[in-house]
């Protein structure tokens, strides 16, 4: 799996995100749950972030009481989750003749070779002083893992598509405009300029569905949804029938183009404030 790492803000990303991200491609296996499946990673991660402390302990062990204690920290507010996420570890690689501990393990040895030990010392050691500050984990949480999640998900349905689910809106604002102004359109060019809009809202409409079906899970991810791409994706459907050519075998609403202008023209004044 491909990281976008210069997205990043701190280096304790870049260190611990591979765990967030893992990547069971190893197993064929997955979770039953969104939940289930960010346990278990929370459980390797319990493994990588002992390991990476380790590492660091020896390199600078002055930093040893604080970066301990911000492990302790993350272990009890995560215990519950983590001995779960290992139960869970355990019903998927046993039935391949794995077992979890010696994958998590494997895992762990293979991201601190490729990723801290492999950096100059200078930043293994910012890299080291970071971890021990007590703000760096201190907002992990079982919402945290199921964000991140949640993100990748998002980041898939959003390279598929070439457009961010966050972008819909602003992009809706040119075909909404051009929607309004369709009837000052000269005659002679309006049924062409209505074919063009038509097959432009038509392809945001198709890539604003792929961003509701994302939406319609978010709950399971503990993500708030946007509200404001199911109001959209009305106005594109209505903007489509309105514009739909007489030939056109697809249902047609019986809004005509002056309706649903009221409606779009409102949103554009609504979003403008």
């Amino acid at each position: 799996m491909r990281l976008r790492l210069h997205h990043l803000r701190h280096l304790s990303s870049l260190y611990l995100l591979p765990c967030l991200a893992l990547v069971l491609t190893c197993t064929a296996a997955r979770a039953a749950s969104v939940l289930e499946q960010a346990q278990l990673k929370v459980f390797f991660m319990d493994s990588y972030l002992s390991a990476m402390v380790e590492a660091c302990v020896q390199k600078q062990p002055e930093l040893r009481q604080k970066l301990q204690a911000n492990q302790q920290a993350v272990r009890r507010r995560m215990r519950i989750d983590i001995d779960i996420g290992r139960e869970v570890g355990r019903s998927l690689f046993a039935p391949q003749g794995k077992d979890v501990d010696q994958e998590a393990k494997r895992f762990t040895e293979q991201q601190l070779t490729s990723q801290l030990l492999a950096e100059p010392d200078s930043r293994q050691q910012k890299f080291c002083e970071e971890l021990s500050q007590p703000k760096t984990l201190s907002r992990w949480s079982m919402d945290h893992f199921l964000r991140q999640d949640f993100e990748s998900l998002k980041m898939q349905v959003e390279n598929s598509q070439g457009l961010p689910c966050d972008m819909i809106a602003t992009s809706f604002e040119w075909p909404a405009k051009q929607f309004l102004e369709l009837p000052s359109t000269p005659a002679e060019v309006r049924d062409v300029a209505s074919l063009l809009l038509h097959s432009n809202i038509s392809a945001l409409e198709k890539k604003t569905s792929n961003c509701l079906a994302l939406n319609a899970r978010a709950a399971e991810y503990r993500v708030a949804p946007d509200k404001e791409l199911e109001v959209i994706a009305a106005l594109l459907s209505s903007m489509r029938a309105a514009l739909t050519p007489i030939w056109d075998s697809r249902p047609k609403n019986n809004e005509s183009v002056g309706i649903v202008s009221e409606r779009v023209g409102e949103y554009l004044r609504q979003r403008a404030k």
